[in-house]
């Protein structure tokens, strides 16, 4: 297949995502021992179905989008100490937002709140068409320390009951236990994570 001929009509994306598909890679083959670059971040943004009006669908997408980073961190290993967020309104205005954490955490309702309060620290009230969360500036869950500070101590009993979270959602689907405020529009209760693509990690 001639690439200059795929990218004319898929661009340079299209033609990677059209190798891996096709089983094509042409990377190195890596060593013994080797590991990819740690990863700096975890996000997720999504496109809702429909402009966000209300704050309780500000709420519902920040905490699907929030629940889906979360689970990623605990899934490799990391805690967050900033968080980022993405915001692009109906008239495609857009703009990034953080917020240093106190301590790195990985629960979603925490990442959750914060985003919610940059939101409404930034917001200038039109509709939004679009929202990202990122955690970022990552900690490997080895160096964190177990504390008996009260706001440390509430974080790692809440990290405790997400886990559980994470097993039942493992065995009986993402659905199978759902945020009462997600609820209240069934269409913005997506699985963010479940359709998350991941593409291979470097080996550069």
């Amino acid at each position: 297949m001639d690439v200059k001929y795929l990218e004319s009509w898929l661009g340079k994306n299209g033609v990677m995502i059209w190798r891996y598909a096709s089983g094509y890679d042409t990377s190195p083959v890596a060593p013994a021992g080797f590991a990819p670059i740690p990863i700096k971040s975890i996000g997720n943004s999504v496109t809702t179905t429909h402009d966000l009006i209300t704050e309780d669908d500000i709420k519902i997408t920040l905490y699907a989008l929030a629940e889906s980073i979360a689970s990623r961190m605990r899934e490799d290993n990391y805690r967050c100490n900033t968080v980022q967020i993405w915001v692009r309104d109906n008239e495609l205005e857009s703009y990034t937002r953080q917020r240093k954490l106190p301590y790195a955490c990985c629960t979603s309702s925490y990442i959750a709140d914060i985003a919610y309060a940059l939101y409404q620290e930034h917001q200038n009230g039109h509709p939004i068409r679009s929202m990202g969360v990122r955690g970022t500036d990552l900690t490997d869950d080895a160096a964190v320390q177990l504390s008996m500070m009260p706001d440390i101590a509430r974080a790692q009993k809440q990290e405790d009951m997400e886990k559980a979270i994470d097993d039942i959602r493992r065995r009986f689907g993402h659905y199978a236990i759902q945020r009462a405020v997600t609820l209240k529009d069934k269409s913005l209760a997506v699985d963010p994570k479940g359709t998350h693509i991941i593409f291979p990690a470097s080996t550069k």
